[in-house]
């Protein structure tokens, strides 16, 4: 930093660009010493979007499955088997930045942050209590907090908070924590695309992929709600101007009953719109005074 800030100060018109995990030590101690002389740009795993017009591809269901597999990183795709694709994002992403960039950030002591950043991602979008994940890894609870918030400063994973509970502080919400790639909650939970397990997990894999797409526009606060651990709603996507509700249903069939949360809530917060994310089914549909908006998850472009 004493390096870039004597460049920076002598050069005003020097521009430096700094780029990939090492950039972490940087922005984490160059605050202070190029404050007014840094500015941060966080760039994300690719949308399906920009993998559809990088690889000049039309939108289709066999593209969107590829995209889910492999699409969010450019490399990936010129590799043609299945276990080397899984070894680019386990070794060459993953754990470089946990295994090598970390330790030089804070001390870490074993392999203790690498086993919750594999929970995590194996178990991407579920609710994590804390307690039960400091007892499962043997670890104290403080310790499991602080290690969420470095990978989240590390952009591996997101903590995604209940909104439904009132206000408490961040460290005791009813939180989920999802994988910042749905490539790596794939590559490390499905064997191939043909596997059983893709179709098991598929409900996972949209739900974050929808997270990291709504991540990405950067527009608005992204939040879950649940209510007594019985009415759940997947996100509730807020901006100064409205609140949108939206839950992902990823089946071949939506039937009324799938509903239920998202219009209660909607009538509990006196909401006209709501939003399900499907697997084919589009079209909008008046329910119950609510105007519910469905959408192919292969349409989020």
């Amino acid at each position: 930093n004493s390096i870039l800030k004597r460049y920076v100060d002598l050069y005003p018109k020097l521009k430096f660009t700094i780029s990939g995990s090492a950039s972490l030590f940087l922005v984490s101690s160059a605050h202070e010493s190029l404050a007014g002389r840094i500015q941060e740009l966080v760039l994300r795993p690719m949308g399906y979007g920009e993998y559809l017009r990088i690889n000049n591809k039309p939108n289709s269901p066999e593209h969107f499955v590829h995209y889910l597999a492999w699409g969010e990183f450019p490399y990936l795709e010129k590799l043609p088997d299945w276990a080397e694709k899984k070894e680019y994002v386990n070794e060459f992403i993953i754990k470089k930045v946990v295994e090598h960039d970390l330790p030089r950030l804070k001390k870490i002591y074993g392999n203790d942050i690498v086993n919750l950043l594999n929970v995590i991602i194996a178990h991407s979008g579920q609710m994590v209590e804390i307690q039960n994940l400091a007892q499962d890894l043997h670890l104290a609870q403080n310790t499991i907090r602080e290690y969420l918030n470095l990978l989240e400063k590390t952009y591996l994973v997101s903590q995604n908070f209940n909104l439904g509970i009132g206000f408490r502080t961040r460290s005791v919400r009813q939180r989920k924590v999802y994988a910042s790639s749905a490539n790596a909650l794939v590559l490390k939970t499905v064997q191939g695309l043909n596997s059983d397990l893709w179709q098991h997990n598929a409900g996972a894999i949209i739900e974050t992929f929808v997270y990291n797409y709504l991540l990405r526009k950067n527009e608005g606060e992204i939040n879950f709600w649940r209510q007594r651990q019985i009415k759940e709603v997947d996100f509730i996507y807020s901006t100064p101007e409205t609140k949108l509700p939206i839950e992902v249903k990823y089946q071949n069939q939506i039937r009324p009953g799938d509903l239920e949360n998202v219009l209660y809530y909607c009538r509990k917060e006196h909401l006209k719109k709501a939003m399900v994310v499907t697997k084919n089914e589009q079209g909008t549909k008046h329910i119950g005074g609510v105007e519910v908006n469905f959408i192919p998850a292969s349409a989020w472009l």
